[in-house]
């Protein structure tokens, strides 16, 4: 294995290495239902990996992100990487 020093650096765009987008769910905390469950909700937190807390499903029209993404919040500026969300576990409807 190289040493940091034996590797080449050099400079890249982010955008060259991720897809860069916006979440899809765009859910704000006051119009959640609720209802506990096991789907992360994750927000510009600082703490827990960005996770303010877990909620159950919240209605086909919601689109829940999968997951596998670095997560970048917009007030505090902490990066966090978010793990697959498991979208085959069963919901409440």
């Amino acid at each position: 294995m190289k040493t940091l020093h034996e590797i080449k650096w050099g400079e890249f765009f982010l955008s060259d290495i991720f897809s860069i987008n916006a979440t899809s769910s765009g859910l704000d905390r006051t119009k959640l239902s609720g209802t506990p469950g096991i789907i992360p909700y994750v927000t510009r937190s600082d703490r827990n990996n960005g996770c303010d807390t877990f909620v159950d499903f919240q209605g086909s029209s919601i689109k829940i992100d999968e997951g596998n993404v670095v997560t970048i919040g917009l007030d505090t500026q902490t990066v966090f990487y978010q793990h697959m969300v498991p979208l085959n576990i069963p919901f409440h409807l």
